[in-house]
């Protein structure tokens, strides 16, 4: 029989994986998140000074 503790144990050890993947994801991929806002952003800009400078 598992004791409690080998339990206890393992349960301790996924919950932290879980939580330094989970960091390690929200590090990746908050800054490309926001890199691709910014670069929307200057697209729509470009986009709206290109159909000023045609009408």
């Amino acid at each position: 029989m598992v004791s409690v503790w080998t339990l206890f144990i393992c349960t301790s050890i996924a919950l932290y994986y879980l939580l330094v993947l989970k960091a390690l994801y929200t590090a990746s991929h908050s800054p490309i998140r926001t890199h691709t806002h910014t670069d929307g952003k200057a697209a729509m800009q470009l986009a709206n000074t290109h159909q000023e400078q045609l009408s």
